[in-house]
């Protein structure tokens, strides 16, 4: 009984060392019955509080109704665990984004239980809501870029080293005769433009697009052809 008891206390003592929330209620009642101190930092309450409660009394997303469907899986043995996310609303008013692992363990001759490893996820919520605004940012610059380019008539595009275009402004794609989708990835002579445009004719003076492509790729400088 004695090494019983002290393997209890290692076992608790850990549970209440780890970064983690753990709980068990009463499968049936749903009632709690046991938390760690992570439970305690985590919602504020005390011992004694959280076991008059139930998980459903800390989620507000979650309806009992929710909550039984939610455990059914568990309950007929479909699923081992089960792994959502929600909302805890700590004593003080607080909510806290979490993940929720979910168990439901039967001991024969005790009370079933469910167990819940509760994982704080602010951080990570932070994180996606800082991506989701700079991902939104970029395609309202995006959009306003594409407007800028094409108010103009003028021809405005960009190339890859390859000579491909990666970029058109409407104005050229009317010159062109396509719309911008078939113009990308395309060269000038995939798009029906001569050799002698492309490559140039000294004959004729003409420097050729390719000249010049080739010429900005190499000093970074901007060039002007009259000709083109």
């Amino acid at each position: 009984l004695q090494e019983a008891l002290q393997a209890l206390r290692r076992f608790k003592l850990t549970l209440d060392i780890i970064d983690l929330v753990v709980l068990m209620a009463d499968a049936h009642t749903k009632k709690i019955f046991y938390v760690n101190q992570g439970a305690l930092a985590h919602l504020g309450y005390t011992t004694a509080e959280l076991y008059e409660m139930t998980p459903l009394d800390f989620e507000p997303e979650m309806t009992p109704a929710q909550f039984d469907q939610l455990l059914a899986p568990l309950l007929t043995g479909e699923k081992t665990t089960l792994v959502y996310q929600t909302q805890h609303r700590s004593k003080f008013g607080v909510f806290i984004p979490v993940e929720v692992y979910l168990q439901y363990v039967e001991v024969p001759g005790q009370v079933n239980c469910l167990i819940e490893i509760v994982r704080d996820i602010t951080d990570r919520k932070q994180v996606e809501e800082e991506r989701e605004r700079l991902l939104t940012a970029a395609n309202e610059s995006k959009d306003l870029l594409r407007i800028v380019l094409d108010a103009t008539p003028d021809w405005i595009f960009a190339k890859n080293t390859n000579f491909r275009y990666i970029l058109v402004n409407q104005g050229f794609a009317n010159t062109v005769g396509l719309p911008i989708e078939q113009i990308l990835d395309k060269t000038d002579l995939e798009l029906g433009f001569s050799e002698k445009l492309v490559f140039g004719d000294p004959a004729q003076g003409i420097r050729g697009f390719r000249h010049d492509d080739q010429a900005v790729l190499t000093t970074g400088q901007e060039i002007r052809n009259t000709n083109d």
